[in-house]
């Protein structure tokens, strides 16, 4: 530490709260947030205000004993939950703090992983395996139910003595983690309920029923992290029952400020721990489509533009079906003579086509056309699976809650907006991004809004072709059919 600088130390404790002393005020304002409350009174029977709350940075009077010097240390620090200390030590060093963190947690004799752990654990959950063991509070981001699952199984594998609690909000996720965590575990797994407690050293449980008690769990995992951070869950999270903590989330940011902040009051570390970008070629193809009727507002025009567009929604069917196959032959009666891209769709079509809508009730015309094709929706805790041959059609909320393994991704959305921010193509399942769309010159309005995504794509550095049939002839039509 340099003698003219204050200096800041912050212990991470087993509770898995940290203490910063001296308080420092700057960091108390970073972490207080804004919270409703209601009182008695008023013309409704109560009055509603809206306040900062210090719950996540309390300051409080610590009295130590210390025994060489046999007197008693009373002072005031700041408690920071352990999520945030790296960003509170960036913003101590900001304001000139010579800082020190000292990490005062221990894992239990039960937290030893076997000598031949990767014989037991599948490739694909290795690296993951690897993190949780580097991590006492772990965050891992863009897995599904599958892989969410297989990776607390293959933590359990590896570690065959450590008791892991899974947590989850309600009976309806509880019931569907067992589900997939039974057939993945040689061994029987606890149950904890409020009618039910049968202990098992891999145990899932109503986050408010597990048992209690000082080093209980070597490790916490929740699957479903962004629906168990409310305050009495993040009460129960942050104590000295868990020695660990392995959190799930489907998407880095939810785009929810005060959610974002209570999931990562819970993580140190987020991984993977880098997203390399992958490189995306859009193809955009020619399409007709069903000449409107007199459209009133915004919402007419996405209907009859888009959503129940009968003939552009036949050609993006006969688009995904020519696509999905993964052969030459199919691709190049959609692309055209382009070999280079040809080759490129035809590879990337291997790994699975996917069809992004805005609504539900376009996934519902497409599924239509696209008989065995699973439709995925918002909130929806296990995503359907398409019969063999098939792709997924998914709305935009759902793609942004799950992980999209197809390198094709179909934009049927529309409209002139830029491709929404969804984890696609995801760099663990994709070398490379193909997203197909719509000229769609069959009205000046819906041409315009074409042209815009594609200005779009071009500006987040995309390759774009354009097909030569896109190009509009004199007549305004193109030779495509629908």
């Amino acid at each position: 530490m340099t003698a003219n600088k204050p200096t800041a130390m912050i212990e991470l404790r087993p509770t898995h709260w940290a203490v910063l002393t001296p308080p420092v005020l700057e960091v108390g304002e970073l972490l207080r947030y804004p919270v409703v409350e209601f009182e008695p009174g008023g013309p409704q029977g109560h009055r509603m205000e809206v306040v900062d709350s210090d719950w996540l940075a309390p300051t409080l009077i610590r009295q130590r004993w210390i025994e060489d010097e046999e007197r008693a240390d009373v002072r005031e620090v700041q408690m920071v939950p352990q999520g945030l200390v790296s960003q509170v030590a960036g913003v101590l060093d900001k304001l000139g703090y010579a800082v020190e963190v000292r990490d005062l947690r221990e894992d239990s004799p039960r937290w030893v992983r076997r000598v031949d752990w990767q014989m037991h654990v599948p490739r694909q959950h290795r690296d993951a395996v690897e993190a949780v063991g580097r991590h006492r509070a772990l965050r891992v981001t863009g897995f599904d139910s599958d892989r969410v699952v297989g990776t607390i199984a293959a933590v359990a594998r590896a570690y065959p003595e450590a008791r892991i609690a899974v947590a989850v909000p309600t009976y309806k996720m509880l019931w569907s983690v067992l589900r997939w965590l039974r057939p993945r575990l040689d061994e029987p797994v606890g149950l904890y309920t409020a009618k039910e407690k049968t202990f098992g050293r891999v145990s899932v449980g109503l986050v408010g029923q597990l048992p209690r008690g000082k080093g209980e769990w070597d490790l916490l995992a929740l699957p479903f992290a962004e629906h168990t951070v409310n305050d009495n869950a993040l009460r129960v999270i942050m104590s000295e029952q868990y020695g660990r903590v392995l959190s799930f989330s489907r998407v880095r940011e939810t785009g929810d400020d005060d959610l974002d902040r209570r999931v990562q009051v819970i993580a140190g570390h987020t991984w993977p721990e880098v997203k390399v970008p992958v490189p995306v070629t859009v193809v955009v193809l020619p399409t007709r489509g069903t000449r409107p009727e007199e459209m009133n507002d915004a919402f007419e025009q996405k209907k009859q533009f888009y959503w129940n567009n009968a003939r552009r929604n036949r050609r993006i069917a006969a688009v995904a079906k020519g696509l999905v196959r993964a052969k030459k032959k199919s691709v190049w009666a959609i692309l055209g003579d382009h070999e280079q891209l040809v080759e490129q769709v035809t590879r990337a079509a291997k790994t699975g086509v996917a069809i992004l809508v805005e609504s539900l009730v376009h996934a519902r015309e497409l599924a239509v056309l696209l008989p065995g094709w699973a439709v995925w929706s918002a909130n929806e805790l296990e995503a359907a699976k398409p019969e063999p041959g098939c792709g997924i059609i998914t709305t935009e909320r759902a793609a942004k809650e799950t992980v999209l393994r197809a390198e094709v991704l179909i934009r049927a959305t529309g409209t002139r907006w830029k491709l929404p921010k969804i984890d696609w193509p995801y760099p663990e399942f994709a070398r490379s991004g193909i997203l197909i769309d719509f000229a769609d010159d069959f009205h000046p309005l819906a041409k315009k809004n074409a042209a815009a995504r594609i200005e779009g794509y071009e500006k987040a550095v995309m390759t774009v072709h354009a097909s030569q049939e896109a190009t509009t002839n004199n007549n305004g039509t193109t030779g495509a059919s629908g």
